[in-house]
């Protein structure tokens, strides 16, 4: 008769047992650190500037920063929908003259690129340069900008009446909020060549308090770019 097999219970030391729990939770943390998500630092547009003709259209691209952020996810939003429309996709559909900044928000963080839109008509293109010279606040004087254009008939509209008023003054270089100026600026023109002319800003009595002034110009519907008047202390 062969004797029954007792089988000796294996007991495991609570310290043992306690390091072997341990190091489970470890492994657990570990996977969890990896699949930790990542956060949206910044975004971007490729291009801080468009201008489309009526009726046409563009698609901008959104980048994410980092690129292996969790969420990429962005809404996209016109400030002037009668101007231009777009889409969830980045796709910008002019539809008449004006202005309008397209801005992208990131779904994460709420973080904000956009573009400044103008919306033309046959081409046609404003651009003011930079200021040539100072001006001083307080002090009577003149300061000039050379602008360029594609304009066809730059030297009628350049001459006509309607421009010496066409100057408009904004809050920010988003150039979509119209301010008054304090103080007696008046524009006023100078030499006109076949694709540009030159612009000033006049001060009588006294400019501006000191600080940056954006502002556009606009010659039959058509706007140029954001420009900055500086006037120094």
């Amino acid at each position: 008769m062969v004797a029954p097999v007792r089988l000796k219970r294996i007991q495991v030391p609570i310290t043992v047992l306690a390091m072997m729990l341990l190091c489970m939770s470890m492994v657990a943390c570990g996977e969890k650190e990896d699949k930790k998500s990542v956060n949206v630092t910044s975004v971007s547009l490729n291009k801080a500037a468009l201008t489309l003709n009526v009726d046409a259209s563009e698609t901008l691209t959104a980048k994410i920063y980092p690129s292996d952020a969790t969420n990429k996810g962005v809404k996209w939003t016109s400030s002037d929908a009668s101007v231009a429309t777009v889409d969830n996709d980045g796709k910008v559909t002019a539809l008449k003259l004006g202005i309008a900044n397209i801005t992208v928000t990131t779904d994460d963080a709420g973080l904000v690129a956009f573009c400044d839109l103008i919306v033309t008509i046959n081409g046609i293109t404003i651009t003011v340069g930079t200021q040539e010279s100072p001006m001083r606040a307080g002090i009577p004087g003149m300061v000039s900008f050379r602008v360029n254009t594609t304009y066809i008939n730059i030297r009628d509209a350049v001459s006509s009446a309607s421009f010496f008023s066409s100057a408009t003054f904004f809050s920010n270089v988003n150039g979509i909020n119209p301010i008054n100026v304090p103080g007696d600026l008046q524009i006023t023109r100078g030499g006109i060549g076949d694709t540009y002319f030159s612009m000033s800003f006049v001060s009588l009595q006294g400019a501006p308090p000191s600080g940056k002034y954006y502002f556009r110009l606009k010659i039959d519907g058509v706007f140029s770019n954001v420009a900055i008047l500086t006037i120094d202390p």
